[in-house]
């Protein structure tokens, strides 16, 4: 079978000085079937000339500017990227997240097995650079499983006061179409609502046990 494309997108503004942090941890991955997009929410540093050098050393890698006649925020760049994207599979990221290099390819490898409407989970932490990783990993959450439906997974995280961010999950383009794409009118936790409607079409939850 081929390997599926994955369309990682990241929206971006003002991180110059740590997005290669990201770019790195993406071309480290041992899945190499991958795009990355980067939207350009209009930085006033010096982020394009980071991105050119990363453009020109990985041909997989893109960088758009924001159009102007899209509003300005992390969703409408976000939803931007998508139209961009070619991917079967969507990974969404931030622009200061860093991801194990085997995580692309875990969750590939079990997510392709079942149907376009199950998702696969890992996961997650906080650090302060990437030396320190794994010092404030969240090892213990409950939600850390498989689940038959993504109802019972909004349930577990209402239940154990848990909450997985945007890095966590792999999903289907055919999922994210039918649960509808970013709110551009949230400023705040439009991540929520927009994995509230991914999980609630959601058939099937894969936790990939590796960090």
């Amino acid at each position: 079978m081929q390997n599926p494309l994955i369309s990682i997108i990241i929206p971006t503004y003002n991180r110059a000085y740590i997005i290669s942090e990201t770019l790195d941890s993406i071309i480290a991955q041992t899945y190499a079937y991958w795009e990355c997009i980067v939207v350009d929410d209009g930085s006033d540093d010096n982020t394009s000339e980071v991105m050119k050098a990363y453009c020109e050393c990985d041909n997989r890698i893109q960088y758009h500017k924001r159009p102007e006649n899209i509003i300005k925020g992390a969703s409408s760049c976000r939803n931007y990227g998508i139209k961009r994207s070619e991917g079967e599979y969507i990974q969404f990221l931030d622009s200061d997240d860093v991801l194990n290099k085997v995580k692309l390819e875990e969750q590939i490898n079990v997510i392709t097995k079942a149907d376009k409407f199950s998702i696969a989970t890992c996961k997650w932490g906080r650090f302060s650079n990437v030396q320190n990783l794994f010092s404030n990993f969240k090892n213990e959450y409950i939600s850390y499983k498989d689940f038959d439906n993504g109802s019972d997974l909004l349930k577990s995280f209402a239940i154990n006061r848990e909450f997985f961010p945007v890095s966590v999950y792999l999903i289907s383009r055919v999922l994210l179409d039918k649960s509808g794409h970013w709110n551009e009118k949230l400023s705040n936790n439009d991540d929520g609502e927009l994995f509230v409607r991914i999980l609630l079409e959601t058939n099937k939850i894969f936790f990939v046990q590796k960090k």
